[in-house]
C-alpha cells in the first residue's frame, strides 16, 4: 500500500513538520515545495540517477519512508511533492500564516526544539491545530516526536506535560495528542501514526472508563445504605454463571463509558482506519493481502494469550476453559455453559465433567522463529502468487525472516510465567470425566488445590449453595468407600487410581478454549467415521 494511498484515503493534504535538528532534512523538505520536478533537484543536488535507481547520497528517513510500499520511490517522491502539500519550518520565526489546501493535516512537532523558550512553539502549533477540529471540522492528527518518548508516553503524563510545562489551557489536550520516538519515524511512519500511535491512551482511557463502569456496576447492583440487592438473574432461563451475568452488565457499562469519551477527531480516524485496513475489499494489492495476513499472525506470536490464574484467588466457579493438572497430565473443562450453570438447588444439568487432555510445548525463541517461517512461507506458497520473491522480500524486510520450506503448525499459543507455550489436544491419552463434586473443591481453596473441606468462607451465592451440596455429596460417597481408603484429604481417587498433584492452574480465555475443543471434536468425528458400519 503506497503512502499516497493512504494519505488520500483519510484526506491528508498537508503535512507540517516543525524541526530544528533536521531529523526531517530541512533540504528535502525544502525541495518537495519547489515547483520544478523533485527528481530533478534530487539529481541535481544529491546524485540520484533516476533512469538507473541508483542511490548516490540521498536522506535516508525519506527513503525509507516510501521505500517498502512501492517498486519505484521516485514516482512517489513525485506524487507526494504534486499532491500534497508539505510545509518544513526549522524556526519558529518563520512560521507565520500557514497557506493549507482543502483536507486533512499531519502535524509533526519537535518537544525540544524550543526548550529554552518554555515550549511556546507546542502552544502555538497546538492552538492553530485545535482550532482546526474544533471550528472547522477537520480530521488532523498532532504529533510530538522526541528522543525520550517515554517520558510522556501516557495519558498522565502527557497531561502533566502540556498543563504545566507548556502551560496549554485547552481541557483534554493529551487525548488529541500523539507522542512518537523519533527511531519509530521509518517506513512504516503514516501506517503506525493512523492507526497505532495512539495505543497508550487508548489503554489510559480504557483504564478511566473502567473504573467508571466500575463504580456505575456497584451503584447498579446493590444498595449499601439499605442493604438491598438490586440486582436478579434468573440462571435456569439465561444458562449462564453468576458471574458472567454480572459481566453482561458491566460490559454494557463500559461500551457506554467508553464510547461517550470518543469524541475526538483521532479516535474517529483510528476507528476509519482499523475498519479500511481490515475490509479486503479495500486492499487492491493481493501482495497485501498476504502481507496483511502474515503481519496478523505474526503479532499472535508475539502478544500471546495469557493464563488467568485469577480464577482460584477470586474463588470462580467451573466454568469453560478451566485447566487442571492431575498428575502429570493437564485436562480442560469442556462442559459447556448450560451444562456447568448452578441451579438455585446447588446441583447442575450434569453430575459429571468432561475434561479433554491438552499437552503444553514449550517454545523457546528459536522454535518461535521456525514456526513463524513456516506459517508466512504456508501462508505464501497458498496464494500462488505471481512473484513470490516479491512479497517474500517485503516479509523479511518486516519481519527479518528466514523462510524455509517446511510443515504447517498448528498452534496455540499461550504465556505462562513469562514462557510461551504451544496448546494441542492431546488425541493420545484418554478422556477424563470426573464428578463435579469433587471439582467442584478447588473453588474453596485460593491455590486451586482439592482437600475436601469444602469450606464455604466468602463464597457467593450460588456457589456456596454448590459447595454445601457436593460436601453432602462427598459425604454420601466417603461412606461407601472401601475402609482400606482412609486419606481423602490429599488423595483424589478415579477410576480406582490414586491420583495426586490435583488442582486447578488457571483458564484458557474463551478463544483459545474453543480452538481447543474444536480440535477436540474434529478428532471426536474422524474416530467416530472409522467405527461407521457402511451399508452394502
Amino acid at each position: 500500500m503506497e503512502v499516497l494511498e493512504i494519505l488520500s484515503k483519510f484526506n491528508y493534504r498537508n503535512i507540517i513538520v516543525v524541526d530544528n535538528e533536521n531529523y526531517f532534512d530541512c533540504t528535502i523538505g525544502k525541495y518537495i515545495n519547489e515547483t520544478l520536478p523533485i527528481y530533478e533537484l534530487l539529481i541535481e543536488n544529491y546524485g540520484i540517477d533516476v533512469f538507473n535507481k541508483k542511490i548516490c547520497d540521498c536522506d535516508s528517513n525519506l527513503w525509507k519512508l516510501i521505500n517498502i510500499y512501492i517498486d519505484n520511490p521516485y514516482e512517489i517522491i513525485d506524487k507526494i511533492k504534486h499532491n500534497v502539500n508539505f510545509k518544513y519550518y526549522s524556526s519558529m520565526l518563520n512560521y507565520k500564516n500557514i497557506d493549507l489546501i482543502e483536507g486533512n493535516t499531519l502535524w509533526f512537532i519537535d518537544i525540544k526544539m524550543d526548550i529554552d523558550n518554555n515550549y511556546n512553539h507546542i502552544k502555538t502549533l497546538y492552538e492553530d491545530f485545535y482550532n482546526r477540529i474544533k471550528n472547522d471540522s477537520k480530521n488532523d492528527i498532532f504529533i510530538l516526536f522526541s528522543n525520550q518518548a517515554s517520558l510522556y508516553n501516557s495519558l498522565d503524563k502527557l497531561k502533566f506535560f502540556l498543563e504545566n510545562k507548556v502551560k496549554l489551557c485547552i481541557s483534554d489536550a493529551e487525548l488529541n495528542t500523539n507522542i512518537l520516538e523519533k527511531r519509530n519515524i521509518d517506513s512504516l511512519l503514516i501506517y503506525s501514526l493512523i492507526l497505532k500511535a495512539s495505543k497508550n491512551k487508548f489503554f489510559d482511557l480504557l483504564t478511566n472508563s473502567i473504573n467508571k463502569s466500575l463504580n456505575k456496576l456497584k451503584d447498579n447492583i446493590f444498595d449499601f445504605e439499605k442493604n438491598f440487592n438490586l440486582f436478579h438473574y434468573d440462571y435456569l432461563t439465561e444458562g449462564k454463571s453468576f458471574d458472567e451475568s454480572l459481566f453482561d452488565v458491566f460490559q454494557y457499562e463500559l461500551k457506554t463509558n467508553y464510547v461517550n469519551s470518543l469524541n475526538y477527531s483521532i479516535f474517529s480516524i483510528m476507528n476509519n482506519a482499523i475498519d479500511y485496513y481490515l475490509e479486503d475489499k479495500n486492499i487492491d494489492s493481493k501482495e497485501e493481502k498476504v502481507l496483511w495476513r502474515i503481519a496478523k499472525l505474526i503479532n499472535d506470536f508475539d502478544n500471546p494469550c495469557v493464563l488467568d490464574d485469577s480464577v482460584n484467588k477470586l474463588h470462580h466457579d467451573i466454568s469453560f476453559g478451566d485447566v487442571f493438572n492431575i498428575g502429570k497430565k493437564y485436562y480442560m473443562i469442556a462442559n459447556q455453559a448450560c451444562d456447568l450453570v448452578i441451579r438455585d438447588s446447588g446441583k447442575r444439568k450434569n453430575s459429571y465433567s468432561i475434561l479433554i487432555p491438552v499437552s503444553f510445548e514449550l517454545l523457546n525463541d528459536k522454535t518461535m522463529l521456525t514456526y513463524k517461517n513456516e506459517i508466512a512461507l504456508s501462508i505464501i506458497k497458498s496464494e500462488n502468487l505471481n512473484d513470490e520473491n516479491k512479497i517474500i522480500q517485503k516479509v523479511n524486510c518486516l519481519y527479518n525472516l528466514n523462510l524455509n520450506k517446511g510443515k504447517n503448525y498448528t498452534y496455540n499459543l499461550i504465556k505462562i510465567e513469562d514462557q510461551v507455550f504451544n496448546l494441542k489436544f492431546k488425541n493420545n491419552d484418554e478422556l477424563l470425566s470426573i464428578p463435579f463434586w469433587c471439582l467442584d473443591n478447588v473453588c474453596c481453596n485460593d491455590d486451586g488445590s482439592i482437600n475436601f473441606i469444602y469450606c464455604i468462607d466468602d463464597l457467593r451465592y450460588p456457589l456456596k449453595q454448590r459447595i454445601i451440596k457436593a460436601k453432602s455429596e462427598w459425604e454420601v460417597i466417603k461412606k461407601k468407600t472401601d475402609d482400606k481408603v482412609k486419606d481423602f484429604i490429599s488423595l483424589a481417587y478415579l477410576n480406582g487410581m490414586e491420583i495426586d498433584n490435583f488442582k486447578r492452574i488457571g483458564k484458557f480465555n474463551l478463544e483459545l478454549a474453543n480452538k481447543l475443543y474444536k480440535e477436540f471434536i474434529s478428532h471426536q468425528s474422524r474416530v467416530a467415521s472409522e467405527t461407521i458400519v457402511k451399508l452394502r
